[in-house]
């Protein structure tokens, strides 16, 4: 499942062996990431947040989805990011939700409930009246 990034996402950044972030007593763990630009090449930049609380600035940095390697570049370069497990999850959720959706549509009665609002298949009022 491929998760796309967006700006304002939190992902997690995983340091490589130049990434400036060095401190062995802290590389037992992940540091918090903001998703400040997606590039072009489909590599992110980042506010990422020190493990004393303070923010620096990385960026082109890949982001490695659910069964994909690391890129060795990342590894011995200035690192990579990846998805939290909660976000991993919700969009396992989304992804089933949808597929039990598009597979019959007299289901979506039975997610959204009887005489209540659906899912937009046409142009809704405001557009049209704009």
């Amino acid at each position: 499942m491929k998760i796309d990034p967006t700006v304002g996402r939190v992902v997690w950044y995983r340091r490589g062996a130049r990434s400036g972030f060095q401190g062995h007593h802290y590389e037992d763990q992940p540091l918090a990431a903001h998703v400040a630009y997606v590039n072009a090449d489909g590599t992110i930049n980042l506010m990422v947040v020190s493990a004393h609380g303070v923010p620096s600035g990385v960026m082109n940095v890949p982001l490695v989805q659910d069964g994909e390697p690391v890129p060795p570049s990342a590894e011995f370069g200035s690192g990579w990011a990846e998805w939290m497990p909660y976000q991993k999850g919700q969009a396992a959720k989304t992804e089933a939700l949808a597929a039990q959706l598009t597979e019959s549509p007299d289901k979506t009665e039975r997610v959204f409930g009887k005489g209540k609002a659906k899912p937009a298949e046409g142009p809704t009022e405001a557009a049209e009246g704009a």
